[in-house]
């Protein structure tokens, strides 16, 4: 599994949520007292200095809280602690990977090391795991079905912008048939 270079600092889930609690309520254009009364609401009990603490990573938060300010904001948990961008995250202090990684594994795509695959396979429904696939199979068809509409419309370059997008989404297709394949030896080898 690819690691980020230790050059690049590596920003624990902590921060990332405190970040993207800022950004989401800026988004909607709310005031830190906005969320904090949407967060009453819903029973956390926040004041706007509470908000304030927690967007400035000044305020330790617990799960439940940090499940509340997901809720309030209309956000899902997933993208307040491993954030949306490539950077690393420090899932660990001792475990950093990158913010696609990170996002696999909180997804149920993946597990952060080869010797978790099969204790990861294990906890993870199958109707999720293939409900990641599904979903690439989806965006390769659906960019087929561009490049048929751009075809039949004569319209040159719509035809090769959709074969540039659908040779993008089939090398990602290609690298996730990868990892399945060495994740099945993996665990095929362990169990002799």
């Amino acid at each position: 599994m690819p690691r980020q270079p230790e050059e690049t600092p590596a920003r624990k889930p902590s921060e990332i949520f405190a970040e993207r609690v800022r950004e989401i309520r800026e988004a909607k254009r709310w005031t830190q007292q906005d969320l904090a009364e949407r967060l009453d609401e819903l029973g956390a009990g926040a004041d706007r200095a509470t908000v304030a603490r927690t967007e400035n990573g000044k305020r330790g938060i617990t799960l439940d809280n940090a499940v509340t300010y997901c809720a309030a904001l209309g956000a899902p948990l997933l993208y307040m602690i491993v954030g949306v961008k490539v950077e690393p995250v420090a899932i660990a202090p001792g475990l950093r990977v990158s913010g696609g990684e990170a996002r696999r594994w909180a997804r149920g795509m993946a597990a952060l090391r080869p010797e978790d695959d099969r204790t990861y396979i294990t906890e993870v429904p199958e109707a999720d795991y293939l409900a990641g696939y599904r979903a690439g199979l989806s965006v390769l068809l659906n960019l087929v079905q561009d490049l048929v509409d751009a075809a039949a419309n004569r319209d040159r370059d719509a035809e090769v912008a959709a074969i540039d997008r659908l040779n993008v989404e089939v090398d990602r297709w290609r690298e996730g048939i990868d990892r399945e394949t060495e994740r099945e030896e993996r665990l095929h080898h362990g169990k002799r």
